[in-house]
């Protein structure tokens, strides 16, 4: 504060001022500037907070100067071709992402094929076609294929943008109630409003492939009619990366190894 007046009158240095207490108070402005230079790395954005700062990390980097990131998982390593990653979906998680749901990972691929992820009631469950549901995301001749299954099936190819370039991209699918959406790099690729309002039933997440067991998948003829039908499972080979699953307020982080602490940037 500067030239503050107080019933006509304020003069720092008076003394005679018998009504004006000052506790804790300094002459003049000795701080520093917070985010001059830019303690944040790998493109963090800086908040001066007057006496600290804090830094916005840009995904997947992390920590209180951006200085780690979420350390990247390889798939399909040389000869290996059906290796996936298993989670087991919790009670409590299972009711988080019930209505909505938003995946988002970072990939990283030069094949044209493969599966990415599979969320929702496990394929081995034995329930009846009607009871399960899932979101499902693959590569299909390097464009993204996501699929959704609530009251029938659903299968959108969205194409725009080609992900098997060897290049990081970063995909997001999303479910709100009948709402759903698809990004790619931030950039909005398809967005449709679908009449099934039901619950997704979630008991199992599948990164990169689902068990070989599960190769005769159910897919919809119409809302009432169903066929088996023999779909190749093709396991996704490449790279990904921070891997969150959210409901827009609680946001579940998939680890495969500790953080990693990255090389300084300018």
């Amino acid at each position: 504060m500067e030239d503050v007046i107080i019933n006509g009158e304020w003069d720092y240095s008076c003394t005679t001022l018998k009504t004006v207490y000052m506790e804790d108070v300094e002459s003049g402005c000795p701080r520093e500037a917070q985010c001059s230079p830019n303690p944040c790395e790998n493109g963090g954005h800086c908040t001066d907070n007057w006496r600290e700062f804090k830094c916005k990390c840009e995904r997947p980097y992390l920590g209180r100067t951006c200085q780690y990131n979420m350390t990247f998982a390889t798939f399909g390593y040389e000869n290996i071709t059906n290796g996936y990653v298993t989670v087991k979906v919790i009670d409590t998680a299972k009711r988080t992402v019930s209505s909505v749901v938003d995946i988002c990972m970072f990939i990283r691929t030069r094949e044209g094929h493969g599966d990415i992820f599979y969320l929702g009631t496990d394929p081995q469950d034995d329930l009846k076609l009607e009871d399960k549901t899932c979101i499902r995301a693959q590569l299909k001749d390097g464009n993204l294929r996501v699929s959704f299954q609530f009251d029938i099936t659903d299968g959108y190819t969205i194409d725009g943008a080609r992900l098997n370039d060897e290049n990081k991209h970063l995909i997001q699918v999303t479910r709100n109630v009948t709402l759903l959406e698809v990004k790619i790099n931030g950039t909005e690729h398809f967005r449709k409003t679908i009449s099934a309002t039901r619950d997704l039933n979630v008991t199992v997440f599948y990164l990169v492939g689902l068990p070989q067991v599960s190769k005769y998948i159910r897919q919809a003829v119409d809302s009432r009619q169903f066929e088996k039908k023999q779909t190749p499972q093709v396991h996704f080979k490449g790279i990904i990366q921070d891997v969150k699953i959210s409901n827009g307020t609680t946001i579940i982080v998939f680890e495969f190894f500790p953080p990693m602490l990255t090389e300084k940037t300018s």
